[in-house]
């Protein structure tokens, strides 16, 4: 058992863990509630040492009225100015977090397995950011917290070439294929030419032509379509009196942190609660503002992130629904549309199709000499975004992963047996 390695796709949305078994790459089964997946957050239980993992922690934190501390999208901190925040009086930088749940991985695995598997290959996007020196932090930190974990033996792969080695598997001729993995956190491109003749390369890397990424993806569609249909329903464009005749708008910061998944639990401190309660009642409309309040004071901020996130989803098939919130003293009932969904993610969907045009330039690489599309990811099933790739390069090319959330993990197994 000494040969075992895992792949894992530690996810800024879903985790998950692979291993090769009689050649193929076979997902170990996590969270049955999710696929076979692990939810990528926490919840620290006030009162308690325990920490709950996964579709585990979304209930008990729902079933304890949210009294303790609930931590998601823990990636996209990897690469952020972040120094240590305090939990329980603890407290815990950017590679403690990380590495709770890769040792929460790395356990639930080993107890399948029957082994202390201790060699893995890590998932990395191709840009954690646009700054080099928070893009090498973000990777130094994701080896650390793997140490931490127990690992001995850590590679990084990137997670656009993971999906490319899974999608290889399907083929039955030589292609050069753009493989474009869309996820919560971020976008990634690989360019690389594949084959079932290049299977059996123990070295992979001169079939990678170009590589190229963007920190946009799921999460920050959600933010588009919070800040165009839902902010102005908690206080975006309201006015308050600071003295007579002085009106001021409500600090824009309130907003961004309540539109953003990573940051919303900022949100959550008596200073703020007194400021807006301050605000409320000196407003030109106070009913946002009592909707914000109500929002931080119940804690309903996660949930709100959830519906949001629904209405997403359900507008990759509907062309319409509503966004219907009945948690708050003041609910919301909202209707969209998904031709409004697609113009508030435009310039979203602008930069990544920007990035893909860069790509292809520094590769000399013109889009009919690409044979196929690989989409695959969570985001990947965005009209929109589907729409924009089979206009760049022609609906014929495009390929759809059969395991969409899976397929990086796929490859992350296959790229143990690699040497890159």
């Amino acid at each position: 058992m000494t040969d075992l390695a895992y792949g894992i796709d530690f996810g800024t949305t879903n985790s998950a863990v692979a291993r090769v078994h009689g050649g193929r790459p076979m997902v170990i089964p996590m969270d049955a509630g999710s696929s076979g997946m692990l939810r990528s957050v926490m919840f620290f239980p006030v009162g308690s040492l325990d920490v709950f993992f996964g579709d585990e922690a979304i209930s008990r934190y729902l079933e304890m009225d949210m009294r303790g501390r609930f931590l998601q999208s823990v990636k996209t901190v990897l690469a952020a100015d972040f120094g240590t925040t305090k939990i329980r009086g603890q407290d815990y930088d950017v590679e403690d977090l990380v590495e709770l749940i890769l040792t929460e991985l790395k356990s639930r695995a080993d107890r399948a397995v029957g082994a202390d598997v201790t060699r893995v290959v890590l998932g990395c996007p191709v840009k954690f950011s646009d700054d080099r020196r928070k893009d090498a932090t973000a990777r130094k930190r994701l080896i650390a917290a793997a140490e931490l974990a127990g690992f001995t033996d850590i590679r990084l792969q990137l997670e656009p070439v993971a999906a490319a080695l899974s999608y290889e598997l399907t083929l039955n001729r030589e292609e050069l294929v753009l493989v474009t993995d869309l996820g919560g956190g971020t976008t990634d491109f690989t360019l690389m030419a594949l084959g079932p003749k290049r299977l059996a390369q123990a070295d992979r890397r001169t079939d990678v032509i170009a590589t190229g990424g963007i920190p946009i993806a799921g999460d920050a569609l959600d933010k588009d379509l919070m800040w165009g249909k839902i902010i102005q329903h908690f206080g975006y464009g309201v006015r308050y009196e600071t003295w007579p005749g002085k009106w001021m708008p409500i600090p824009a910061n309130l907003l961004v942190d309540l539109s953003l998944k990573g940051r919303f639990l900022h949100l959550y401190n008596q200073a703020n609660i007194e400021m807006l309660e301050m605000i409320r009642d000196n407003a030109d409309n106070p009913v946002p503002i009592c909707r914000l309040l109500n929002l931080i004071q119940e804690n309903l901020g996660y949930s709100l992130h959830k519906t949001v996130e629904a209405v997403k989803c359900e507008l990759t098939a509907a062309d319409s629904t509503r966004l219907i919130f009945n948690k708050l003293d003041l609910p919301l009932n909202i209707p969209i549309t998904r031709a409004e969904f697609n113009a508030l993610i435009n310039p979203s969907v602008d930069k990544i199709s920007k990035c893909v045009d860069a790509l292809l330039k520094d590769a000399a690489i013109k889009p009919d000499n690409i044979d196929a599309v690989y989409m695959t990811g969570g985001t990947s099933l965005v009209p929109r975004l589907r729409q924009l790739f089979g206009q760049k390069f022609g609906g014929e090319k495009i390929r759809h992963s059969a395991s969409t959330f899976l397929s990086v993990v796929e490859g992350l197994a296959l790229s143990t047996r690699l040497n890159f």
